[in-house]
């Protein structure tokens, strides 16, 4: 199966002021959701995100990454997931900082 790509946009008085795109990927075990401001204003800010999620079989995340532009924010956040130890790893590259925490196993591994 090949990638699918769905495109929507928002509407707001009647006019287009933002664009989404949802890519779905079966081959790469992966989903691309992009946002694109069309038109901004005080009422509708800048809004230019990306995000990633590649999973596996399971369909349990192992990395996750989100890139936001925004009127008044840049960031860069990218999370790896590790099941057999249970944790996962977040960077940011806006306050350049690292955190670790926990996650839950896959519920079928429960039993």
């Amino acid at each position: 199966m090949q990638a699918i790509t769905a495109e929507y946009y928002i509407k707001a008085m009647g006019m287009k002021i933002s664009y989404i795109s949802i890519c779905t990927d079966a081959v790469n075990n992966s989903i691309e959701v992009k946002t694109h401001s069309l038109k901004t204003s005080s009422l509708f800010p800048q809004l230019d995100n990306v995000y990633r999620i590649s999973h596996d079989q399971f369909l349990r995340p192992v990395s996750y990454s989100r890139i936001i532009k925004q009127k008044n924010l840049e960031d860069q956040v990218d999370v790896e997931y590790n099941y057999s130890k249970l944790q996962a790893k977040q960077k940011s590259k806006l306050n350049n900082s690292n955190s670790h925490y926990s996650i839950l196993p896959n519920r079928s591994e429960e039993h």
